[in-house]
């Protein structure tokens, strides 16, 4: 979230996890025309055995490219309406 971003270990953590995403000078959430708080707007749960990613269906889009790939992924994504 917003918070997290600007505490330095959360962003160096968010950055190793999704190659860069989260830089402060990442231009590519800008030009989406979305509040940054939309954007910023996850929560990545690891367990052992998975991984939970918690997002909105703003960011769904941003994010999918960079975890894609990754291993028993869950993803839990609000729709439009709610």
């Amino acid at each position: 979230g917003i918070d997290s971003r600007y505490n330095e270990g959360c962003r160096e953590l968010a950055n190793y996890l999704l190659f860069g995403l989260y830089n402060q000078n990442n231009n590519d959430f800008e030009r989406t025309g979305f509040p940054e708080e939309v954007l910023d707007d996850i929560i990545i749960l690891i367990k052992p055995d998975s991984v939970h990613l918690y997002c909105n269906p703003v960011n769904y889009n941003q994010l999918l490219p960079y975890v894609a790939h990754w291993r028993n992924l869950h993803f839990h994504c609000l729709t439009e309406n709610e």
